[in-house]
């Protein structure tokens, strides 16, 4: 089992116990549409400097793991790399996220559809292949959205039971060009229920896959 539980209200709602947590107005905000440019800013547009060096180019498909509200994709869209996949050989972009709370809240807080299909599983990657006209469809690019520091795997190089390296391996088998991992690095003195790494370490976990550091254009 992943180290958090993201079906969780409270891992969202700004309470005491949530990983989002911003000041507006006074308010406390957690992860809603609001405080979109304090947990984003333009760290998207770092991501896609990062990805196009290794390759990324418009007109490609990209699924997004891990989306959330589908604010990346959002960004992504407004620079060219869309449009959002409609089920159509058309759609560039997808956005997936399996939490029961992302699922319950986007109607407030995405303007993109926001899948709930599991890329760990064989149907969860077809219906992905769906949104860009059918079962068989070729997916260019999968962008993790700081997905590993939720998942276990203990020390600097990958080794015994964890959930990091399968993870890796069905991204893979969806993706035709590249997987990429967009995450926060740090240290233990992070939030202690996460999986903190530096990014050197990350990228021991995933090659051949890249890693992207959040906040910068950092990758490996």
């Amino acid at each position: 089992m992943p180290l958090v539980d993201s079906n969780l209200a409270s891992l969202w709602d700004g309470g005491p116990s949530s990983l989002y947590r911003c000041e507006i107005g006074g308010a406390t905000v957690g992860f809603a549409r609001a405080a979109r440019q304090q947990y984003y800013g333009n760290d998207v547009d770092a991501l896609i400097a990062a990805l196009v060096t290794k390759g990324l180019t418009v007109g490609q498909r990209i699924v997004l793991i891990g989306a959330g509200f589908g604010w990346a994709a959002e960004r992504f869209n407004e620079l060219g790399y869309g449009p959002i996949a409609d089920g159509t050989a058309s759609g560039k972009l997808c956005s997936v996220d399996t939490s029961t709370f992302i699922q319950a809240n986007k109607a407030s807080n995405a303007a993109v559809p926001i899948i709930n299909a599991d890329v760990n599983a064989a149907t969860g990657r077809r219906t992905m292949r769906q949104q860009f006209g059918s079962n068989s469809a070729v997916v260019d690019w999968v962008i993790s959205e700081d997905v590993l520091p939720i998942l276990t795997g203990v020390g600097p190089t990958p080794g015994g039971n964890n959930e990091v390296v399968p993870f890796c391996q069905n991204l893979r088998s969806l993706a035709s060009v590249g997987v990429a991992h967009w995450v926060s690095v740090g240290t233990a003195s992070g939030d202690a229920r996460l999986n903190w790494k530096t990014l050197a370490e990350w990228k021991a976990w995933v090659t051949p896959d890249f890693v992207i550091q959040r906040g910068t254009a950092t990758v490996l």
